[in-house]
């Protein structure tokens, strides 16, 4: 692969840094400037607000001239800078590179609101003054297409410039070139704020009402009439209109300054999309790679490719990319912004600072060396690392190298985590390329959200198995900031020193010093340069820094060199040092004897400097230090930093009100706390934490647990309070709830919270613990609710694992309290288990529809869940029939497999569990519903030996017997085959996808290419096992593949393991037994390994000896452990932490990977545990024993603790060993109601049937039994109630005269008659008279009168033998719907011995591409008979088509009113109530 590097457009000086070449202004025909147009733009360059128009990028030879327009409040170029940085300003800094051929001008009026100056200026004013500019502008505007950009009110300043351009002959060269709008957040129908404002400015003593303001009101008359001129020109423009999707904050509320409603036109010709920002922010863009920056750069290219053409604009490229964004952002959910933090460390950092840096030979060679490489450097505290950070990305940017960051931070939760680094890394990725976009777009659909993913699973899925597999023509730059303060260093170096050597990643990392970090670079795949940052690195920086900050100090130069000496010699390369000590100086510095006494109290350690603020502090008055003392505290227990609104609520509650929370943070806080660019208050350097935690002063020194313990009751008593109490009746006001709630100071951040500083509370604290249980009796489901709304579930579990660690700790306290105390504790215990139970279960459904966690799902958990009891007093639209469980069942759903013979292989990914069988079949069945989803079949019926995924869950591979198949999961086709000389003991994919690597039985490891027509193998492997004198191999009893499928592991019946490394093609070693398991040099059976797996993470090797001992063997250093655990099959989890074992009694065991331990013990008694399979997010495994698959998802695998999650937030996790019999119910295969009564039967998939009552809580009455080991498949009851027919799969049916139905208790069942079918069955129905019962099979109607008449058969042919349901009325006959024509029985003309009377009714038929109706049913709509079905597409299994037809009976004539296309459909159910009712997917 050949890696091409990208040369910037700019010039470079001999530093190294791009300088943008300077533009040239162009002038006037004549080569001058008149002076009316310098009156116009006043300034020819981009330095302020200046108002006219003003040129802020020009080009030799533009296609098109852009104007950005301003709005209420804003500026020319304040208005497009992000956080009014000006090298953010993005028309002048983004758009010249990225649409070189565009002229871009901004133009700047008086619209500033907060000025005490009159201003009778309206909108047709400043209209005038846009047209005025652009007619006289020196640049000629009029000879090009052109495009608007306007936000807010410059929206509709543009509108009514248009219009008078058209008006006005004098410009009509402008008026004919305007080609398009671009709208950001324009009121185009007026907004409420604007009422709101102008009231406010009346009745201010310093301010003046705005005449335009008055213009913004919603539907104003001026607005009226703008509108409803423009739309007679509109049909002439390109519009596109975006909004904005988030709350503006002003004051102390949120609100829509323009809602959706008002920012939309609803033109034909309009093209609207959100954006994810609010007011302010929906025109300021913080990068290139801003989600929002590339949706309005995508809309521009789309406008100006289309620019000099009649032609309309075509957005269906644009529609992909936003479609692609919008997945992207729900694969991988926004955490935090990167650009601040960058922006943050820019400001800080010294002008001319770094350049040290580009003078080292290491840098440059890893910089521009080939393949992949990892700079280390390391440094002491507070050296300026994250600095040095900030320079790197600025100078990689600017010299045209593309650069993904992350700056980690021990201060905020989403900051430390690895996972949220490499989902930062993929997110910056999609925004640079479109490729990756591409694919990670692709991946939503096989993926669930992965915002709480763990970091290995991140890795695997948006790396390893996506980006790693697209190639760049150039390399890609990765800068990580402070490893050491994330939550897992050595993790993130072992995931970056995995990556493939000539890959076109290169990683610069910073942290601080760390044997773990260290380590883990020794094991690495690629080159990892370690380099310190030293005292003799940086003294350049510090002495300049040094320098310019005493630079003011009232003494001569020789003075100053020497307090720059001192500093520097007691700084020893700390950076933070310098600067706390020059603003002691600063401050004594007034006189020379004040700088003697400053440069000798100077402290040479960071603790005596933090100790000398703690002492200013102290010296003030008792009320200052009490709250200096409050704030200090929640900066340093905050799991995050707190905004100063945050703060302001959560001191209050102890010292009352704060009038002015950001003076209180500086007067009494000074050098040690600040507020960021975010409005967050931080401290100045995280070793200040490290101090406060250390302190010795009994006043301010932070006591973790007790600290914790005051927070987490600030946070209780807050959502404990009645103001979050919400009840089941107020489900329709549950979003105005919640808006209510988000909007308060305090919220969020004690929803994300609490659990954290619980977990981290002294655990003998009543008070905490009380006021917990008033939380967890009163709001707990409406924080549940909330987080809901939000997709937050990660959240929720990951707070039920705080709580279960708090109560594991206060479990090993003995505390006052007698049984009221106990029964709390049990209670909180119940919570614990229950909140994991919520999400796990009902996770899509409460994203979907938070409020059915207040009416449906507690009614649908076991009856003696905390959930159920907590709730089973509030109203509910519905009840639960039957018997409901009554504690939580591990085992969540089970697959009868029927008689589908031997299950020969076994896997699973996000969306799918796929099972192999001996007669060469693959069924696919659906993870969420275990529904079966296709079937696939292997022509030649060889036993299926392997099956895997596709790296996006699009294909599926299967080997068996010499074949290997490859099928497309949407189609069900084969796209790929291979034919192997010998048997296939395995098979996988390659990671890219494109690639099948095959185990044969004759040691042949082959890699089978899928592009190439003539099946090539593009590489093969032979490996040769080293005989023994006397002794032969035979053929490999199991194959074992580790993730990557770089080593392959092979067992032999009586010798060691050998592992084998595919890459290198060597033999890494074999796996012996210890000498007391071990044969001795005998050919021991005991020794054969009959099952192994490798730890996706670690690399073990997990085997499993025919004697039942396990052992975990290392590759690396061959050690090993054993333990017994009567292994039949095993298999490790993806995260590395467990591993499952199966044995021959039905037990399943889970056990501590590092340990060996046994955790839990799932004891079923059942049949032998034949196969074994975790999915890909280790929250569930699947099993097969029997006739039966079945999917479990115990506790421990949701609550216990990853490797490489924070251990500060989870604390440790007790290993115990409990024992859980499951024997989970039946499923139900069929559904039937009464038509006279309230009584409902269903069938069971073990043959049994039952009766029901929907009208009280009797329990269900069985009334009689199939056979056993059949399922019951079809259930028919009559009209009158007094017939019921079942059919099982066996092609029994069994039909029965029920007695006393009315009345559940009493109701029998007496058998009258039951027979086979010659076919399988399809459907069971009665005549409308009860007299006699319709048997579908496949190929025939069987007609069975009810008084044990004889027996008839109709022939149907297949093409017409669809779905049955009875003519409407008053019709007695029935009729068989297929997809293109109505096949009508006469029922009425079959009472003799003479066939039925059959009609065909033709109907435009629903779809060239329809397979057939699925169900039926009839409906009226305004007296008229309308028939519905259900219709199921062969080339789409996904798609359902709901189709409605109008019956005309006197015609016998059906038309077709509508039909509607879903594939969220999973089946439909029936009507009721002329509503068509279905199940969903969710």
């Amino acid at each position: 692969m050949l890696w091409r590097f990208r040369r910037s457009s700019h010039d470079v000086d001999q530093s190294g840094i791009d300088r943008p070449r300077p533009r040239s202004v162009t002038k006037s025909s004549d080569g001058s400037i008149s002076k009316l147009t310098h009156i116009i733009t006043k300034s020819s360059t981009v330095e302020s607000d200046s108002h006219g128009l003003t040129l802020a990028a020009d080009c030799h030879e533009p296609l098109v001239d852009i104007i950005f327009v301003h709005g209420l409040g804003g500026g020319s170029m304040r208005t497009w800078c992000r956080n009014r940085d000006r090298r953010l300003f993005w028309p002048g800094e983004f758009l010249p590179s990225d649409l070189p051929q565009a002229r871009i001008h901004i133009f700047g009026y008086n619209a500033n609101f907060a000025s005490t100056k009159s201003n009778v200026s309206n909108i047709v004013d400043f209209s005038k003054q846009l047209l005025f500019a652009m007619g006289f502008s020196p640049c000629g505007i009029g000879k090009h297409p052109i495009i608007f950009v306007a936000h807010s009110m410059g929206g509709l300043v543009v509108k009514k410039a248009f219009m008078l351009a058209n008006q006005d002959t004098s410009y009509q060269n402008i008026a004919k070139n305007i080609r398009g709008i671009l709208f950001l957040g324009t009121p185009h129908r007026g907004a409420d704020s604007a009422q709101t404002l102008q009231n406010l400015l009346r009745v201010s003593l310093s301010h003046q009402p705005k005449a335009y303001i008055d213009d913004l009101v919603k539907n104003s008359s001026a607005l009226q009439d703008i509108n409803e001129d423009f739309r007679h020109f509109a049909n002439r423009l390109e519009l596109v209109s975006f909004y904005e999707t988030l709350r503006t904050q002003i004051g102390p509320k949120t609100v829509f300054v323009v809602d959706k409603d008002s920012a939309i036109l609803g033109y034909s010709s309009e093209y609207s999309v959100g954006v994810d920002a609010d007011h302010h922010t929906i025109c300021k863009f913080s990068s290139r790679q801003d989600l929002g920056y590339l949706s309005v750069l995508s809309a521009l290219q789309k406008l100006i490719s289309k620019g000099t053409e009649n032609a309309p604009t075509d957005f269906s490229d644009f529609d992909v990319t936003e479609i692609e964004l919008q997945r992207i952002s729900k694969l991988l959910p926004h955490e935090s912004s990167d650009e601040d933090d960058l922006i943050t460390h820019e400001h800080s950092r010294l002008e001319g600072s770094c350049h040290w840096i580009l003078q080292k030979s290491y840098f440059q060679r890893w910089l521009d060396g080939s393949g992949t490489s990892i700079l280390w450097l390391y440094g002491i505290p507070g050296s300026g690392k994250s600095t040095l950070s900030s320079f790197a990305i600025d100078y990689l940017r600017k010299t045209g190298r593309e650069c993904q960051f992350f700056f980690f931070s021990s201060a905020e939760r989403s900051k430390r985590q690895v996972a949220s680094c490499l989902r930062s890394l993929a997110r910056q990725a999609a925004n640079s390329h479109a490729s990756v976009r591409h694919s990670l777009a692709g991946l939503r659909d096989g993926v669930s959200c992965l915002g709480s993913s763990d970091a290995r699973t991140v890795w695997q899925k948006l790396f390893v198995s996506t980006i790693f597999n697209i190639e760049f023509d150039h390399p890609i730059y990765w800068v990580m900031d402070a490893l050491d303060e994330s939550d897992g260093p050595a993790l993130l170096m072992q995931l970056l020193g995995s990556m493939q050597p000539r890959s076109p990643i290169k990683v610069l990392v910073t942290s601080r010093h760390a044997a773990t970090i260290a380590d883990a670079t020794a094991h690495a795949r690629v080159n990892v340069i370690v380099k310190e940052i030293t005292t003799e690195d940086t003294l350049t920086d510090v002495t300049a820094y040094a320098t310019t900050a005493i630079a003011d100090i009232p003494c001569d130069e020789e003075k100053k060199k020497e307090i720059v000496e001192s500093i520097l010699h007691k700084a020893a390369g700390c950076f933070l040092w310098v600067r706390l000590a020059v603003e002691d100086i600063r401050e004594l510095g007034f006189t020379q004897a004040g700088i003697q006494v400053a440069l000798e109290t100077v402290p040479a350690e960071m603790d005596y400097l933090y100790q000398r603020i703690l002492q200013a502090i102290a010296s003030r008055h008792a009320e200052t230090r009490k709250l200096a003392k409050a704030i200090i505290l929640w900066s340093v227990c905050s799991i995050r930093p707190l905004n100063v609104d945050e703060l302001r609520f959560a001191l209050q509650s102890e010292l009352g009100p704060i009038l002015n929370m950001e003076r209180a943070i500086s007067h009494t806080c000074a050098n040690l706390l600040y507020i960021d660019r975010r409005n967050r208050v931080q401290l100045i350097h995280q070793t200040a934490r490290a101090f406060l935690f250390q302190n010795t002063d009994p006043f301010f020194r932070i006591e973790a647990k007790r600290d914790h313990a005051y927070i987490a009751c600030v946070c209780l008593d807050y959502l404990g309070d009645g103001s979050m109490r919400f009840h089941a009746q107020q489900a329709r006001h549950l979003s105005t709830k919640f808006d209510k709630i988000r909007k308060q100071p305090f919220a969020l951040y004690a929803i994300e919270a609490w659990s954290e500083h619980l977990r981290l509370a002294c655990a003998d604290s009543d008070a905490v613990f009380d006021k917990l249980v008033k939380f967890l009796r009163t709001n707990i489901l409406t924080w549940v609710a909330l987080l809901s709304s939000s997709d937050q579930l990660g959240l929720v579990i990951q707070s039920a694992r705080n709580l279960k660690a708090y109560l594991e700790r206060r479990a090993k306290i003995t505390t006052p309290g007698g049984a009221f105390r106990i029964d709390s504790t049990k209670f909180a215990e119940a919570w614990a288990i229950d909140l994991i139970r919520l999400a796990t279960k009902f996770g899509k459904n409460l994203v979907l529809a938070p409020f059915s966690l207040f009416q449906i799902i507690p009614q649908l958990c076991p009856t003696k869940s905390v959930v159920h009891q907590q709730c089973k007093t509030s109203s509910s639209p519905f009840r639960i029939l039957g018997d409901t469980a009554a504690g939580w069942n591990d085992c969540v759903a089970r697959i009868r497999l029927q008689n589908a013979g031997t299950v020969t292989a076994l896997a699973s990914c996000e969306v799918y569990v796929a099972l192999g069988f001996h007669s060469g079949d693959v069924v696919i069945y659906c993870a969420s519903t275990c529904q079966e989803f296709r079937k696939l079949t292997c022509r030649s019926r060889v036993a299926i030996k392997s099956l895997q995924f596709g790296p996006n869950n699009e294909k599926i591979m299967a080997g068996g017997g010499k074949v290997a198949l490859v099928w497309d999961l949407s189609t069900g086709k084969v796209i790929n085959s291979f034919q192997s000389s010998d048997e296939i003991q395995a098979v996988a994919f390659t990671s890219d996808g494109e690639h099948g690597l095959v185990i044969t039985r004759n040691c042949m490891a082959l890699t089978w290419d899928f592009g190439d027509p003539e099946i090539s193998i593009s590489s093969r492997f032979h490996w040769v096992e080293r005989e023994e004198p006397g002794r032969h191999r035979s053929f490999p009893v199991a194959t074992a593949l580790s993730f990557g499928n770089r080593y392959l592991a092979v067992s032999y019946r009586g010798f060691p393991v050998s592992v084998w490394d595919l890459e290198c093609n060597y033999l890494v070693g074999e796996v012996t037994r210890n000498a007391a398991g071990a044969g001795q040099g005998r050919r021991n059976v005991g020794d054969t390994v009959f099952c192994l797996d490798f730890n996706r993470t670690t690399g073990h090797l997990i085997l499993g000896y025919s004697d039942g001992t396990m052992q975990k063997w290392d590759p690396i250093t061959e050690e090993q452990s054993e333990c017994d655990a009567d292994a039949q099959t095993l298999v490790c989890s993806p995260d590395g932490a467990t591993i499952a074992t199966g044995d021959s009694f039905g037990n399943i065991k889970l056990w501590n990977l590092d340990t060996l331990e046994l955790i839990q013990h799932i004891s079923t008694q059942d049949d032998p545990i034949d196969m074994l399979c975790f999915s890909p997010d280790g929250l569930r495994f699947y099993d097969i024993r029997g006739d039966y698959c079945s999917a479990w998802e115990p506790e421990f695998l949701v609550r216990a603790t990853k490797p490489d999650d924070d251990r500060s937030s989870f604390g440790p996790i007790s290993f115990e060993i409990t024992d859980a019999s499951i024997n989970p119910a039946e499923p139900l295969s069929s559904l039937v109601t009464d038509p006279t009564s309230t009584l409902a039967a269903y069938g069971r998939e073990d043959g049994s049937v039952y009766i029901c009552a929907l009208d009280n809580q009797s329990p269900p009455k069985q009334i009689y039994n199939h056979a056993k080991g059949v399922s019951v498949v079809a259930h028919a009851w009559s009209s009158s109630g007094k017939f019921m027919a079942t059919a099982d799969d066996s092609r029994t049916v069994i039909m029965m005269q029920l007695f006393s139905a009315q009345d559940l208790s009493s109701t029998k069942a007496k058998v009258l008659t039951e027979r086979n079918t010659q076919a399988s069955i399809k459907q069971l129905l009665f005549d409308k008279s009860g007299k006699e019962l319709i048997i579908i099979t496949q190929n025939a109607c069987e007609i069975w009168p009810t008084d044990n008449g004889a027996k008839r058969i109709i022939e149907v042919e297949k093409e017409r033998n669809g779905f049955w349901i009875h003519q409407c009325e008053p019709s007695n006959g029935v009729m068989s719907i297929t997809a293109n024509q109505l096949i009508i029985f006469d029922w009425a003309n079959s009472g003799d011995s003479r066939p039925l009377q059959t009609r065909f009714v033709d109907y435009a038929q629903i779809s060239p591409f329809a397979s057939c109706v699925s169900n039926a049913g009839w409906c009226k709509a305004a007296g008229q008979d309308i028939l519905i079905m259900e219709v199921t597409f062969a080339f789409n299994p996904i798609r359902k088509d709901i189709v409605l037809y109008e019956w005309v009976e006197e015609k016998e004539a059906v038309s077709l009113i509508h039909r509607m296309s879903f594939s969220h459909i999973e089946f439909m159910i029936g009507i009721y109530n002329n509503q068509v009712v279905f199940l969903d997917k969710d």
